[in-house]
C-alpha cells in the first residue's frame, strides 16, 4: 500500500509537470485568450492571470503568462503600428479578438527573434479563423501583410 501511494504521488507530480508543458501554438492561444480578456475587461494583467488560473480547463504556463504580460507592456507601440497599417479601421473600431491577434502577432514579429515573420502571420491567420469572422480574417491578414511588405521593402523589421 505504501509503495502504491508513493507511485501515485510521483505520477501526480509528473502529471502536474506535463500539464504545464504546452506547444508553441497552445501557448500562443493561451496568451491570446489572456490578451482578449484584458482588452475586454480593462483590468490589470495580474487580475486576468488570477481569473484564468481559476478556470479548470484553461491550460496556462509561465511562458504564456510572460508573453501576455509582454504584449500588454508594448500595447501602445503595437497599436501605433496597427493604426499605421490599417486602412479601413481605427483602433476603436477593431473587434477585440482581432486587436488581440494583431498585437500578439506584431509582438512576436518584433520582439521574438526565434519567430519568422511569415510564421507569426500564418499563426495569426489561424487564430483569426478560429475566433473571428471572414471579414476579420482578411483584415488581419491585410494589416500584417502590409507591415510585412513594408519591412521587406526597407530590408529590415521596424522596431517602433
Amino acid at each position: 500500500m505504501g509503495v502504491q501511494m508513493r507511485c501515485m504521488g510521483k505520477l501526480g507530480i509528473i502529471n502536474k509537470i506535463w500539464e504545464k508543458h504546452m506547444t508553441r501554438r497552445e501557448m500562443r492561444e493561451a496568451a491570446f485568450t489572456l490578451i482578449f480578456a484584458q482588452i475586454l475587461n480593462k483590468i490589470d494583467p495580474e487580475e486576468v492571470i488570477a481569473a484564468a488560473s481559476e478556470i479548470d480547463d484553461m491550460k496556462l504556463n509561465e511562458a504564456a503568462k510572460k508573453l501576455f504580460k509582454d504584449v500588454v507592456i508594448k500595447s501602445d507601440a503595437l497599436d501605433e503600428i496597427i493604426s499605421n497599417y490599417s486602412r479601413t479601421r481605427t483602433i476603436a473600431r477593431i473587434p477585440t479578438s482581432s486587436l488581440a491577434i494583431l498585437r500578439l502577432a506584431l509582438y512576436e514579429i518584433l520582439y521574438d527573434e526565434s519567430m519568422p515573420m511569415n510564421v507569426a502571420i500564418s499563426e495569426a491567420v489561424l487564430l483569426s479563423k478560429k475566433y473571428s469572422d471572414d471579414a476579420d480574417v482578411s483584415f488581419i491578414n491585410g494589416v500584417l501583410g502590409a507591415y510585412s511588405r513594408d519591412c521587406n521593402e526597407k530590408g529590415k523589421i521596424q522596431d517602433e
